[in-house]
């Protein structure tokens, strides 16, 4: 080997280093496409304000239930029984101690 000649552990250094950037920049361009897309999804709010009366009426007709807050609607995600469980442990361990 001449004394200008790259050890092969360098050359495997230089491999890593270039496959690691490419691997967070794909990354990072995954992480910016979901961004645009969550940006995309916000939940709906009310243009118009209601009513606490208003807002009770028309949850009861409503496919999807929205929370009130300060006059405006916000439609809420939907339910799954996982996440009600979750909650009912989570209440139940901190109703334990009182």
């Amino acid at each position: 080997m001449s004394w200008y000649a790259e050890p092969s552990y360098k050359r495997q250094e230089i491999a890593f280093a270039r496959w690691f950037c490419f691997a967070v920049t794909l990354d990072l361009f995954n992480f910016v496409q979901n961004l645009k897309s969550m940006i995309a999804t916000l939940p709906e709010v009310s243009e118009r304000l209601f009513t606490v009366r208003e807002w009770l009426d028309f949850e009861k007709t409503a496919e999807q239930r929205h929370e009130f807050y300060f006059g405006k609607l916000i439609l809420t995600a939907g339910e799954a029984k996982r996440a009600n469980i979750i909650a009912g442990n989570i209440k139940k361990v901190v109703d334990d101690p009182l």
